[in-house]
């Protein structure tokens, strides 16, 4: 009697881990493909961070431009004395 539990109990241990292996393998190609679309955005991704990074550098040399813009105007409004960059004619 004991023994006809537990081959039933094998038995049914064996069905479950069955079904549980068919579920995983029928959701094989649904996960490749989800993978597959993370390894994209994480690609994309990391251009973008590299977009980003050349973008600030171009942002830092605009302000340091700018700022040696503003101070050269300054010199020459202080030369001229006028308080007004000089007009070209």
């Amino acid at each position: 009697m004991v023994l006809w539990i537990v081959v039933g109990l094998l038995a049914g241990g064996v069905v479950v881990i069955s079904f549980a292996i068919a579920f995983t393998a029928a959701r094989l190609p649904e996960l490749r493909r989800a993978m597959r679309r993370v390894q994209a955005r994480r690609t994309e991704a990391e251009k973008t961070q590299q977009k980003l990074a050349d973008m600030q550098a171009t942002v830092g040399l605009l302000q340091a431009r700018a700022m040696r813009t503003s101070e050269q105007l300054a010199a020459l409004r202080e030369a001229h004395g006028s308080g007004e960059a000089p007009r070209s004619r």
